[in-house]
């Protein structure tokens, strides 16, 4: 009887396996069957990227700001002395400044227009303080708050504060060069007297 049995379980194991295997020739050989394709995930850039809060970022963007104030102590120098070279080498050709009182565009109006700046309202120093840069490829945005110092003589110094936000672009290479493609800078509203 077990014999039987076992012959019996193996005859029905045997006919599934083989209708099983026919089923799937079929299905090849069927023309009129959609054909099922596999291709792999699409991956966006966007799924690779890594966050900004990396600690490479937060040392580029460090670095940034050391290197702009740097730039920015430069050229405020170079226009109280005067020097309009310097300051046009770190403006971009098509550069636009904008002042409290007047919109420069352009290299030439711009180096005419800080060392006409300086020497009209006797400037003495420019601090920026930066509050956040933001880097998109080699352009770099800088916001903050900035003090302008001017004195005229012995008399009292007469500081104006505001608030800035420029863009500068960093040259490829081992010669990176910043220029300044543009700087907005807005004075605070006059302290109301008591």
């Amino acid at each position: 009887m077990r014999n039987t049995i076992a012959i019996c379980t193996i005859a029905l194991l045997s006919a599934a396996c083989s209708e099983s295997r026919t089923a799937a020739d079929a299905s090849k050989a069927d023309p009129n069957k959609p054909a099922v394709i596999q291709v792999p995930p699409v991956v966006l850039t966007s799924d690779t990227a890594k966050p900004d809060t990396m600690a490479a970022h937060r040392a580029r963007m460090e670095a940034a700001a050391i290197d702009l104030r740097a730039e920015y102590s430069i050229m405020i120098t170079a226009a109280m002395l005067n020097d309009r070279r310097m300051v046009g080498s770190m403006l971009a050709p098509n550069a636009v400044v904008r002042l409290a009182d007047t919109t420069l565009t352009g290299r030439d109006a711009i180096v005419n227009g800080l060392v006409d700046f300086a020497l009209r309202t006797s400037l003495r120093d420019m601090q920026r303080y930066s509050r956040a840069i933001h880097a998109a490829g080699t352009t770099y945005t800088d916001s903050g708050s900035y003090v302008l110092t001017s004195q005229r003589g012995i008399a009292k110094p007469r500081e104006e504060r505001g608030t800035y936000v420029s863009v500068w672009n960093r040259g490829d290479g081992s010669e990176a060069h910043w220029q300044m493609l543009r700087d907005e800078l807005t004075p605070d509203p006059p302290a109301k007297k008591r």
